[in-house]
């Protein structure tokens, strides 16, 4: 992408990438915690986008809000968290195959709306796959 003229930076826990789910990460700038991410400037990042990490972090209400701490007012923040409607509250639970610890319910769009006024829910559907896109504007300060 930068070859495109994009202008971004790679954060991920590891350069060596999510010791459950093994993949090349060669693309990645800096290491930084989701949780801790002092290195980046309050208000500073035009567009996060978090892929399926949120539900591998226990303290993961920590990092939303730091998601928003970073994000600029007129920012958008992409979190394609995993979801069911259909469970009423958020379960944590032992660590998956993947790493995940957190089962999110219907509860989960309220703790994402707590940091951000505009949450917008996308559904997401390639193939077999269904997920949802947490589109989040406007970070609260």
């Amino acid at each position: 992408m930068r070859g495109l003229g994009w202008r971004y930076r790679s954060v991920d826990q590891s350069r060596r990438g999510n010791p459950n789910d093994p993949r090349a990460v060669a693309f990645i700038d800096f290491e930084a915690d989701l949780c801790n991410l002092s290195p980046i400037d309050e208000s500073s990042i035009d567009l996060v986008i978090v892929q399926h990490v949120i539900e591998e972090i226990p303290a993961y209400e920590t990092a939303l809000d730091e998601v928003a701490r970073v994000l600029a007012p007129q920012g958008t923040a992409l979190l394609e968290i995993p979801f069911a409607p259909g469970l009423e509250r958020s379960e944590r639970q032992a660590p998956d195959r993947f790493g995940n610890v957190w089962r999110f319910g219907a509860d989960l769009p309220d703790r994402v709306r707590e940091r951000f006024a505009g949450v917008e829910i996308v559904v997401l559907e390639e193939a077999a796959y269904v997920g949802r896109l947490l589109v989040c504007r406007q970070p609260h300060r």
